[in-house]
């Protein structure tokens, strides 16, 4: 398997180097070759974003994904939540040695998470009109920002339901419309808080 982990891990202009000599990043994409040298059903690996800069984590989480992609279970041990968010579709968060809360990302954010959730868009001209009506939505607080608009609702199936039959109604088309949703980081910090 050596000359396809290679390829895989784009090493193979580099194969006459020693370990030692090499980048932080070859480095890394080694250690992944290296593991994955016999095959196996289950990969564990402990903090393998450590210590490199994100176009470095970037690249390393891509290679994670295509093991996994090639029928690899993956489990990661990692205190970057953004990397583990991106990547996994089960986690068990631990505190103290123990497992808080387990299981697919999405359930453990809405079982666990008090946060509110953001829908920012632009109205364009319709600014002031949709500014006027956010106040008949259930949103907890409204952010003018002057070009676009920031919503808070802990009900935001609601809100949205409101806000498209409104711009619906009043033939508006909203611009450059996110949903922000709480981060894993944001549901460990809550879990691990009620934990205490």
């Amino acid at each position: 398997n050596i000359q396809s982990l290679l390829e895989f891990t784009q090493l193979e202009k580099h194969q006459e180097q020693l370990a030692e000599q090499t980048s932080v990043g070859m480095q890394k994409r080694l250690d992944l070759s290296c593991s994955l040298i016999h095959k196996p059903r289950v990969l564990l690996l402990d903090e393998p974003t450590a210590n490199i800069d994100p176009l470095l984590r970037k690249e390393i989480l891509y290679l994670i994904q295509q093991a996994n992609k090639q029928g690899i279970t993956v489990i990661i041990a990692s205190h970057q939540l953004g990397d583990i968010e991106s990547i996994c579709n089960k986690v068990a968060l631990i505190n103290n040695h123990k497992v808080a809360a387990w299981g697919l990302i999405e359930e453990i954010k809405r079982m666990y998470s008090q946060k509110e959730e953001t829908v920012h868009f632009n109205a364009g001209d319709y600014h002031h009109l949709v500014l006027e009506e956010a106040r008949n939505m259930p949103v907890s607080k409204i952010v003018d920002q002057g070009n676009s608009i920031l919503l808070y609702s802990s009900e935001m199936q609601k809100t949205l339901y409101h806000l498209i039959n409104f711009t619906q109604k009043e033939k508006i088309i909203l611009k450059e419309i996110n949903i922000g949703k709480p981060s894993l980081k944001e549901v460990f910090e809550e879990v691990v808080g009620k934990e205490e």
